[in-house]
């Protein structure tokens, strides 16, 4: 009894003063936690307790906060914080729910030939309900001293604390069925399992090294023992020989008949919630912090090819964050769209150099996500939109723009973008346009012209649901849709079916066995006598597919009514039919600063009053 009422008097006075520097917040909205941190000035927390629902993004945003950031030029293009000094090291998210969606969480190096150095990753994303693989794994540190694991979790998967080395306790919460999540923490001490875990899974509580500390206390809350796959590959030879086991009253002995009669102290306990009173969550009503969002959409019409920098520039547009472009544009104002979407091509000092010589911005963007360039025509001219980091000596081997062509890897890496459409005159997408884009989402449609995708076109859009494939579209080429893992619908709209370069790793397995191929009705019959499309279990036809694809069709935009126009060189006089703000917005007549006049021939111009 005297010992329990010292270890009690350490507890309460560990909780008295980590609670003291603790935060609370209620997420109302997946991939805002960032936000409600930054406006509640939260960033610098040493401790969270976090309720509501948490996506990719904001497990990247913790990670952050505990200084494991994901691969750095990611973050930037992703707008994901850059912690210095990073403080946060107690997460309570026993009140919060993971649900899938946004961006990932993490990535791991794949060693794979051939492939661009921007996409020769494994990114993790978020599975509802489950605390996935790799989840809080620093890259190099974390301040992560102490966790809740979320209530409504039922599995841990492989990895999701591994190498955590400051970590010390660990709450796992009731509900949890499996544990596999490799709490291989040398500064692990005290672990409560809950009366639901059914199985622990070999080398979860290993460091897989011989000099780990042995963890202080177990506390298993069920009376059933769980499942141990190795107890010695599980629990280290320290843990096994000085941990103490407490366990319900009256299961001494049916722990010590399992598995877990490695350990050589196992002890009953009555004052089991007292034991674990300093660790235990309990549920808590905190107020819903809401952002209220705003997407900032700006409609931009290029008259000359190459000005788009200077007009976003001139009218404060750069940190768009939906871009509706028309007009025309050339290799340098898709270089310039590129940087707004996150990336910077510096692989090499070359680049650096072009980069910096032509004007481009000296950081990426961090706001861009969405790009309609339906209106637009892609021309030739304006240098380069690509260096590729492989061969950035050899300037040949850079990307240029060509008429009505989606070049190769135009939109390569843009991690943060979420919607792009392209330009309804493009007659064929290169190789690798959109490979590697994790965060393009929901419906994308090949517009009614193109004729062929090129080799890895879709590869790794790994949010993107449903495709449509135009009645032009004659050939696609090998892994265009390879780790696209939501695919779940394909909408060919062409009578014969388009010839497939290769059919080995085209589609994943998801999307070829519980995905469906929507084909014209009288052509399913086709479909399936096709090479690479007879892999689909589930063909349809559709008596009028034109109209089912209708409402993700993109429409045409009115620029005669812009929020910015193109530079002029110079004002000419004219009766003005209708003035406008910047922004937009009709004037009865020209106001003092900046107006937009479109005159009666259809011009627009940039009157000063």
């Amino acid at each position: 009894m005297k010992y329990l009422n010292i270890l009690l008097f350490l507890c309460l006075s560990w909780t008295t003063s980590i609670y003291a520097q603790v935060n609370y917040v209620n997420v109302g909205r997946a991939g805002t936690l960032q936000q409600i941190l930054e406006q509640k000035g939260y960033m610098d927390s040493e401790g969270l307790v976090i309720a509501g629902e948490l996506n990719g993004r904001d497990i990247a945003v913790l990670r952050a906060l505990t200084g494991s950031q994901i691969y750095h030029e990611y973050s930037e293009a992703s707008g994901l914080p850059s912690v210095d000094t990073p403080k946060l090291k107690y997460i309570n998210l026993y009140d919060a729910r993971i649900v899938s969606g946004t961006l990932p969480y993490s990535m791991a190096h794949l060693d794979v030939d051939g492939m661009n150095p921007n996409c020769v990753y494994k990114w993790y994303h978020t599975t509802d309900d489950v605390m996935g693989t790799f989840m809080f794994e620093p890259y190099t540190k974390s301040t992560i001293t102490d966790v809740v694991t979320p209530a409504s979790v039922r599995r841990i998967e492989s990895s999701a604390f591994c190498d955590c080395r400051n970590l010390k306790t660990v709450f796992i919460s009731e509900g949890i069925e499996s544990v596999n999540g490799f709490f291989g923490c040398n500064s692990l001490k005290r672990v409560v399992l809950p009366s639901s875990l059914t199985k622990i899974e070999d080398g979860a509580f290993s460091s897989g090294t011989t000099n780990m500390t042995a963890i202080e206390n177990i506390y298993c809350l069920a009376t059933e023992p769980p499942v141990v796959e190795n107890i010695s590959g599980t629990f280290t030879s320290a843990t096994r020989n000085n941990c103490t086991v407490f366990v319900p009253m009256g299961c001494e002995t049916v722990y010590r008949n399992s598995a877990w009669g490695a350990f050589k102290h196992i002890t009953e306990t009555a004052n089991m919630e007292v034991l674990i009173a300093d660790m235990k969550p309990v549920h808590r009503d905190i107020p819903v912090d809401l952002i209220e969002e705003q997407e900032v959409v700006n409609k931009v019409f290029v008259e000359e090819p190459g000005t788009l920098q200077q007009l976003l520039e001139e009218y404060g547009m750069t940190d768009s964050e939906k871009l509706v472009i028309g007009g025309k544009i050339n290799g340098r104002d898709i270089l310039y769209l590129r940087i707004l979407g996150g990336l910077r091509n510096d692989f090499q000092y070359q680049d650096y150099n072009y980069m910096n010589d032509n004007g481009f911005p000296d950081k990426p963007g961090t706001k861009l996500n969405r790009i309609d360039l339906y209106d637009a025509n892609i021309v030739s001219g304006g240098g380069p939109y690509l260096m590729d980091g492989f061969h950035s000596a050899d300037m040949e081997l850079w990307r240029y723009t060509e008429d009505d062509v989606a070049g190769e890897a135009l939109f390569e890496g843009e991690w943060r973008l979420r919607e792009i459409t392209l330009p309804s005159s493009i007659k064929k997408m290169d190789n690798r346009v959109f490979w590697g884009n994790i965060s393009m989402e929901g419906t994308f449609v090949v517009l009614d012209g193109v004729e062929s995708i090129g080799q890895r076109a879709f590869y790794s859009c790994r949010e993107m649901e449903q495709v449509v494939l135009p009645a032009a579209l004659n050939s696609i080429g090998t892994l265009s849709f390879w780790m696209c893992d939501k695919l779940h619908t394909v909408y060919c709209l062409n009578p014969t079916p388009p010839v497939i370069e290769n059919a080995y790793n085209m589609f994943t397995e998801y999307t070829l066995n519980d995905g469906k191929l929507i084909v014209p009705a009288g052509c399913a019959e086709a479909y399936r006598n096709a090479y690479g499309w007879g892999s689909f279990k589930n063909i349809v036809e559709a008596d009028d597919i034109e109209a089912l694809v209708a409402p993700y069709k993109p429409q045409h935009h009115d620029f005669s009514v812009p929020t910015a126009v193109a530079p002029v060189s110079a004002y000419e006089d004219g009766t003005g039919t209708q003035v406008f703000t910047l922004s937009g917005m009709r004037l009865t007549q020209p106001a003092r600063g900046l107006n937009i006049i479109r005159t009666e021939n259809g011009k627009v111009r940039k009157v000063i009053k």
